[in-house]
C-alpha cells in the first residue's frame, strides 16, 4: 500500500502539470489552424511511448529493479514539457511531446508492473481504479488551475507554471520502496503465453480511442477548451475507481468497453451536443485505462512483458488511429474523426466471438 500512496500522489502531481499544459497545446495548434499536426503529434507520442513501454516491461522482467527506471522516465518527461514554452511551430510543439512521450514509455510499464505485484488478484482492479482516480484528480486539477491562470498569464508563462508540480512528482519518486526481489532472470519471452486474440481486440478497439485533443479543438475558444476537458477529466477519475471496483467482482468488464466507445462517437456524428460527448468520452477512457490492466494484473507470471505487450499494442493502434483521425477531421464538419472512431468500436465489439477464446470470457 506504501507504493500504492506514493504513485498516487506522483501521477497527481504528473498530471495536473500535463493537463495544464495539454490544453494550451490545443489552443496553439488551433491557432496555427493546423488540426494535422493534433493528429501527427498524438500519433508519433503514442506510438513511442508504448513502444518503448514493451522494452523497459521487458527489463523489467529480467531485473526486477522498477525505481530506477521509472525516475528517468518522469525526468525525462519534465525535459520535453520544458520545450513548450519556446514553441514557435507545430513541429516544435511535436518534439516537445515526443521526447514527453519517451519519458512516459520508459517509466509506465515498471511502474504498473511494480504497483500490481505484492497485491493479491482480487485487489488488482482496485489498486489500479485508485491509482488512476488520484492521477485524475491531477488532470481535473490541472484544467481548473489553467481557468484560474488564463486571465492573469500568458499562455507561455503558464506552461512554465505548469513545471513546478511536474517537479515535485519527480521528488516524491525517492520515497517509492523498490520491494521486489533482484534476482536476474533468464531472458526469455514465452510467446506462448501472451493472449493474442485478447490484444488483437485491444488494438482493433484502441484504434477508434481517438485523441480526446479532437474534441477539444472542437471547442475553439480557450475556456470552452479548458472547461470541457476538466469535465472529461471528472468523468474519466470517477469510471476509473468505480470500473476498477467492479472489475474485481465481474471480472470481464472490459468487453463491454467497445459500447461506451460508441457512444462519444455517436453523438459528435449526429452533430449533437460537445459537452455530453466530452463527458461519455471521458468515462470510455477511465474505463479502458483501468478494465485491460486489471484483466492482465491478476496473471501470475511476465507482468512486465505482459503490460509492455498491451501499451505496444494500444501505442501502434492509437498511432494509426490518429493519423487517420487528424486527416479526416477537416472533413464534413469535422464527423469524419468521429465516424471514424465509431466504425472501429463496431468492428471491436463484432470480433469478440473469433479473437476472444472461451476461458477468457468466463
Amino acid at each position: 500500500m506504501h507504493n500504492l500512496i506514493i504513485f498516487s500522489l506522483v501521477s497527481f502531481f504528473q498530471d495536473m502539470s500535463s493537463e495544464m499544459i495539454f490544453p494550451i497545446l490545443a489552443i496553439m495548434i488551433g491557432q496555427m489552424n493546423m488540426p494535422f499536426y493534433m493528429g501527427l503529434m498524438e500519433a508519433i507520442a503514442e506510438l513511442t511511448s508504448n513502444i518503448l513501454k514493451l522494452i523497459s516491461g521487458l527489463l523489467y522482467d529480467r531485473f526486477r529493479r522498477a525505481k530506477p527506471i521509472v525516475i528517468a522516465g518522469y525526468s525525462i518527461s519534465t525535459l520535453g514539457k520544458a520545450i513548450y514554452p519556446f514553441a514557435t511551430s507545430g513541429m516544435h510543439i511535436v518534439v516537445g511531446r515526443f521526447i514527453d512521450r519517451i519519458g512516459k514509455g520508459i517509466r509506465t510499464t515498471p511502474r504498473d508492473a511494480l504497483l500490481s505485484e505484492g497485491l493479491p488478484a482480487e485487489k488488482q482492479g482496485m489498486a489500479f481504479g485508485i491509482h488512476r482516480f488520484s492521477d485524475t484528480l491531477g488532470a481535473i486539477a490541472g484544467p481548473l488551475i489553467l481557468l484560474i491562470l488564463l486571465p492573469h498569464f500568458s499562455e507561455r508563462t503558464i506552461l512554465l507554471i505548469a513545471l513546478i508540480p511536474a517537479v515535485i512528482a519527480i521528488s516524491l519518486l525517492f520515497l517509492v520502496k523498490d520491494t521486489l526481489i533482484r534476482e536476474r532472470k533468464r531472458f526469455s519471452i514465452a510467446f506462448r503465453e501472451i493472449p493474442a486474440g485478447f490484444f488483437l481486440f485491444i488494438g482493433l478497439m484502441s484504434m477508434g480511442a481517438i485523441s480526446v485533443g479532437f474534441y477539444l479543438l472542437k471547442g475553439h475558444e480557450g475556456k470552452v477548451i479548458a472547461l470541457n476537458y476538466m469535465l472529461f477529466n471528472i468523468a474519466y477519475a470517477l469510471s476509473s475507481i468505480i470500473g476498477g471496483r467492479l472489475y474485481d467482482r465481474f471480472h470481464r468488464l472490459v468487453y463491454t468497453l467497445p459500447l461506451f466507445l460508441l457512444l462519444p462517437s455517436g453523438v459528435m456524428v449526429a452533430g449533437g451536443n460537445l459537452l455530453l460527448a466530452t463527458i461519455l468520452y471521458g468515462i470510455f477512457f477511465g474505463l479502458m485505462e483501468t478494465l485491460p490492466k486489471a484483466h492482465l494484473g491478476r496473471r501470475k507470471e511476465m507482468k512486465g512483458t505482459l503490460f509492455g505487450t498491451y501499451f505496444l499494442t494500444v501505442g501502434i493502434s492509437m498511432f494509426i488511429g490518429n493519423l487517420i483521425a487528424g486527416s479526416l477531421f477537416g472533413q464534413a464538419n469535422a464527423t469524419g474523426a468521429f465516424y471514424f472512431s465509431m466504425f472501429m468500436a463496431l468492428l471491436s465489439l463484432l470480433s469478440i466471438p473469433f479473437l476472444i477464446g472461451r476461458d477468457e470470457l468466463l
